[in-house]
């Protein structure tokens, strides 16, 4: 045993003293906070997550004693002890029962599909792309007191400078055209991109009867793009939840496509639109196809969050 001589002399000492071996009571202030206010913190925390630590303190703070109140730094550092920090919160789109429980119904009946069914599925949607959008990932290295500095602050810019339209598909053998939505895409005008576009991605993709994932809205469901769908040989997942981008796989590749342009700095709209076809061809197919095959986990993961958001 690694002990000093003196340390043993000093615990025989102390054995004959006190033969049960407790350590004396130290002196010192005791804790403010106890168990009971941890749990007060802990449980006014959960019930307001989005509310300010200043008015979370004051509100823990109602109709207890003076002496036992606690101030905002105590109540910070508590949350902290117990695990809870503050994060900014994920953007998702609402979900209401309905939608719930219409995840939870697609993930059932389609979750236990092999590979080769999302295989030959081709993935479609439409996308926004600004010229100067608003990145909140973007983060700024200086020293404090420069927040305001020219080389530290980012310029605004009215409606983003402005933005274009664009309609895309990919399939497990690459990306199909990219298409830009002049106007508006009412049911004509996708069931004329439809008409015009689909074949030539089912010659490309080698698929002769696929189904398409896409979102419901009004002109992908009208029946004019019903009838469409039909006339180019496509099935559709007529049971496909609605607000559920996490689902779709070309969500991640625009994702991909949008980092790829903002990193080359477009200063036109024209520009903007050269980048996006350059940077659509460029996607590598291993990042489309390792989108498609984890559509699997994708589905047992709203089965284990039972209907709810995913980290997709």
């Amino acid at each position: 045993m690694d002990i000093s001589c003196s340390q043993l002399y000093l615990l025989e000492e102390k054995y004959r003293n006190f033969p049960e071996m407790k350590d004396n009571q130290r002196s010192g202030r005791p804790p403010k906070i106890d168990k009971y206010m941890e749990r007060r913190i802990v449980r006014a925390i959960k019930k307001n997550p989005f509310k300010s630590s200043v008015v979370l303190t004051q509100e823990v703070n109602q109709g207890i004693d003076e002496e036992k109140k606690v101030s905002n730094s105590a109540f910070k550092q508590t949350a902290i002890g117990k695990g809870i920090r503050a994060y900014k919160p994920a953007v998702k789109p609402k979900l209401d029962s309905k939608h719930i429980r219409t995840r939870l119904n697609f993930a059932r009946n389609f979750g236990n599909m092999c590979d080769r069914f999302w295989q030959n599925v081709l993935y479609a949607d439409e996308v926004s792309l600004q010229l100067h959008p608003t990145d909140k990932r973007r983060r700024v290295r200086r020293s404090r007191g420069e927040r305001y500095k020219a080389p530290y602050t980012e310029p605004s810019y009215s409606y983003h400078g402005g933005s274009i339209m664009f309609w895309g598909i990919i399939g497990w053998h690459g990306q199909g055209p990219l298409v830009l939505i002049e106007d508006t895409l009412d049911m004509t005008s996708y069931r004329d991109l439809l008409r015009q576009e689909i074949p030539g991605v089912l010659a490309n993709q080698n698929l002769r009867h696929p189904y398409l994932l896409e979102d419901h809205s009004t002109s992908h469901d009208g029946r004019l793009a019903r009838d469409a769908k039909i006339e180019v040989n496509l099935r559709t997942f007529e049971n496909y939840p609605s607000r559920s981008p996490d689902l779709n796989p070309i969500e991640h590749v625009w994702r991909y496509w949008k980092d790829r342009i903002r990193a080359r700095y477009p200063q036109s709209l024209e520009q903007l639109e050269d980048y996006a076809y350059e940077e659509w061809e460029n996607i590598p197919l291993n990042f489309i196809r390792n989108c498609i095959r984890n559509m699997p986990d994708r589905l047992a993961e709203v089965n284990r969050m039972k209907g709810l958001h995913t980290k997709y």
